[in-house]
């Protein structure tokens, strides 16, 4: 895969295209937090989602483990509940980011 660059990367930033404007901050924190985390082969960021957009579709939510790891992501609402109403719950919002190791991507013959 990244042979046809010519070139040797430790670490690839996906961006999607409905994160333009990401701040660079932001991606010089994820970049960051893969390489202090060695078990880790992947990175990605999340902010607090404000309770009026829990129920949109169009916010990627994001559910993590008690050390912050990323264990499921969901158009719909996290943690779900039969009414659809929003819980006073700390909701987190996937910004369109993915931050990923050389050895998560390298393909495997």
């Amino acid at each position: 895969m990244f042979e046809r660059y010519g070139k040797e990367y430790d670490i690839v930033v996906n961006i999607q295209g409905d994160e333009p404007l990401i701040e660079p901050e932001i991606i010089d924190e994820v970049v960051k937090s893969l390489q202090d985390s060695p078990a880790a082969s992947y990175s990605t960021p999340a902010t607090p989602l404000v309770k009026e957009e829990v129920t949109m579709r169009n916010r990627v939510k994001v559910i993590c483990d008690k050390d912050g790891y990323a264990i499921y992501f969901s158009r719909g609402m996290l943690p779900h509940n039969k009414k659809g109403v929003a819980k006073d719950f700390p909701y987190l919002l996937h910004l369109g980011l993915q931050c990923f190791d050389r050895q998560f991507l390298k393909v495997r013959d």
